[in-house]
């Protein structure tokens, strides 16, 4: 595996663009196209929840110190 490849493969659209490349081919079993998309739509909530915490941690700093500078 490639560099890039690997650092593909943490998002999202590269999970659903090969369940979709495995639609297109017909060589695929089904199991195998649910799964791209499962993890897909794994990977985006995970990044939903990551960006919430982000955000949360972001806003209890603002509230406290009044300021959003790094520091």
């Amino acid at each position: 595996m490639y560099a890039l490849e690997a650092v593909a493969r943490l998002l999202p659209t590269a999970w659903a663009m090969e369940g979709v490349v495995r639609v297109t081919r017909g060589n695929s079993t089904d199991l195998e196209i649910v799964v791209d998309w499962l993890v897909a739509t794994g990977l985006i909530c995970g990044y939903l929840v990551l960006a919430a915490v982000c955000f949360r941690k972001a806003e209890e700093r603002v509230r406290i110190s009044g300021a959003l500078a790094v520091a």
